[in-house]
């Protein structure tokens, strides 16, 4: 009964996942990668966490393996969330109000 439970919250966990992903794939903008980033990132680190509670029988190579490349796709989701070159600061606002004949 708890394996069916853990697999059920796994599996909604997945489709939040991917319906995030594919609502921001629809989306334009630097928001877009945003929410892909926070899709990916809630998706990555209890991935990252379980497979790091499952390591004691594991070989030293499997272990740096799982860890290098969970560990790196979570670093990606995180990266996401980081706002872009250019995205926002005092020198982009001053361009902005020019554009617009603010200042």
């Amino acid at each position: 009964m708890l394996l069916r439970r853990i697999l059920l919250a796994a599996t909604a966990v997945t489709g939040a996942f991917v319906g995030l992903w594919a609502a921001a794939a629809s989306a334009r903008g630097p928001q877009a990668g945003r929410v892909i980033g926070v899709a990916w990132t809630v998706f990555g680190l209890p991935h990252l966490i379980y497979h790091a509670t499952q390591f004691g029988d594991m070989a030293v190579v499997d272990v740096v393996g799982n860890i290098i490349g969970l560990g790196g796709s979570l670093l990606l989701g995180i990266l996401l969330l980081l706002p872009g070159p250019g995205a926002g600061g005092a020198e982009s606002t001053r361009i902005m109000e020019k554009k617009e004949g603010i200042g």
